[in-house]
């Protein structure tokens, strides 16, 4: 594949959806992600002396995949568990003609949150904050990091297609924004995992 391709913004207008399940609620303003009897912060998780311990990891399981977290990152295995619902959102499921999302979109989202969120905790023991994740009108699955002040991360994974996930990735300190695109499943790419350390804690 010519490298040049990874250069190219993705042609996707964002807009978080408007059905937001009781179960499921996201406040902008506290970056926080509400569920039941909890709340979880979603970025203030600072870099701090990390004491590693020996618990059981936690499993996260999705359709027939199971993907595995240390417990100090049990807030972003929260995140997938909760934003699991919009699988269950069908054609129509705004009644304006939005498309469902498939297993597929959801499994590589959930499959760089994961792998990308260990390799920034193993490699640089620090603690990423927790995404939002979501559906858009099309079908695909967004997995938004949002952490100040045009301090941003968006991932798009599209619906049925296995090729490249577009990403825009912008800081507040930096006036051009870093566009650019990986493939699905790849290994983790070093350059993308060191911003997000630096970004999105």
């Amino acid at each position: 594949m010519d490298s040049s391709t990874f250069f190219y913004e993705p042609e996707v207008s964002y807009q978080k959806s408007e059905k937001v399940s009781a179960k499921y609620q996201y406040s902008k303003d506290a970056y926080s992600c509400y569920s039941n009897n909890y709340t979880i912060d979603l970025c203030t998780y600072k870099k701090t002396k990390i004491v590693r311990t020996s618990e059981e990891p936690i499993t996260v399981k999705v359709n027939d995949l199971t993907f595995q977290l240390p417990p100090i990152l049990k807030h972003i295995a929260q995140q997938i568990e909760e934003a699991k619902e919009i699988l269950n959102y069908t054609d129509n499921w705004d009644d304006e003609g939005a498309e469902a999302t498939d297993s597929s979109a959801y499994e590589q989202a959930t499959r760089f949150i994961v792998d990308y969120a260990e390799y920034v905790y193993t490699r640089f023991n620090t603690i990423l904050c927790a995404p939002y994740i979501d559906i858009l009108r099309d079908g695909s699955v967004s997995v938004h990091w949002e952490t100040g002040k045009n301090t941003q991360l968006l991932i798009i994974f599209k619906k049925d297609n296995d090729e490249l996930a577009f990403y825009y990735a912008e800081q507040s300190d930096r006036k051009i924004p870093l566009k650019s695109a990986i493939v699905p499943g790849d290994p983790v790419d070093e350059t993308l995992a060191l911003w997000m350390n630096i970004h999105l804690v």
